[in-house]
């Protein structure tokens, strides 16, 4: 599993309704994660950083071997993308894209 082909599952979900990245819409950080991080609880800080900015879930579809967050609130958006420690291949951190909306 490549993490980019995971990330662009999840940006052909997202571009059709909050703009495209390379029209500078939407924005992608790149961020690195432990490999033994209890998954659960980091989508549960996202969530509780999602429910504090008043953002809703999203439904969101991801690849195999991958995991997806999504939280929207009109045109606002924070996602939240990795894949699974299981196809990290034996590395010691794992790729998480966080992608947002850019406010004006």
């Amino acid at each position: 599993m490549r993490d980019g082909d995971a990330l662009l599952h999840v940006l052909d979900q997202l571009e059709p309704r909050f703009g495209r990245v390379d029209a500078g819409r939407l924005h992608v950080e790149r961020r690195q994660i432990d490999a033994h991080a209890d998954l659960e609880i980091v989508r549960a800080e996202y969530a509780s950083q999602a429910a504090h900015m008043g953002l809703r879930p999203l439904a969101l579809n991801h690849t195999a071997g991958s995991w997806a967050i999504a939280f929207a609130d009109g045109d606002q958006l924070l996602a939240v993308e990795a894949i699974e420690p299981t196809k990290a291949g034996g590395e010691a951190t794992l790729p998480l894209a966080l992608i947002t909306t850019k406010q004006p």
